[in-house]
């Protein structure tokens, strides 16, 4: 039985897994978390407590700096395997939190937007103010 954190959000990156310090496998996130990610490895497996370290790099273009983190085999399905990260406040640790906390707050964008678009299509008289709302709401996400 998993016991998570923190959310998951369905998110792809691209990882690079290392085991013994040895760089083994390149591979796209299916889920981040604050406190691990879900990797599609396809056949390639490693026993559960397992420990790995994970290279990211936050966004492509953004930081030329890559960050490595130690990572712990939780389980394996579908292909892919089950990360937790260890407890910790190093600086990849924070660069990953922040990184997933961009994600929750874009996808809660996207979550809000489609209600307004829904509201909109159901409700002709919703129209204008579901546009003042979106306009409010992306004026704050400029000043974050």
């Amino acid at each position: 039985m998993e016991h998570r954190c923190s959310v998951r959000l369905p998110v792809a990156i691209n990882v690079l897994l290392y085991h013994n310090n040895i760089p083994v496998v390149h591979c796209k996130t299916r889920n981040i978390g604050a406190d691990g990610m879900f990797v599609r490895t396809g056949s390639l497996k490693y026993g559960t407590n397992t420990m790995l370290k994970v290279e990211f790099k936050p966004e492509e273009g953004h930081d030329i700096h890559s960050h490595l983190m130690p990572a712990m085999v939780v389980h394996h399905a579908n292909g892919g395997m089950g990360l937790m990260f260890p407890g910790g406040n190093s600086e990849a640790m924070k660069v990953w939190r922040n990184i997933v906390r961009r994600m929750v707050l874009q996808n809660s964008i996207n979550q809000v937007d489609t209600l307004l678009k829904q509201n909109r299509n159901e409700s002709p008289g919703f129209g204008g103010f579901g546009n003042s709302v979106k306009l409010v709401h992306k004026a704050k996400l400029s000043v974050a």
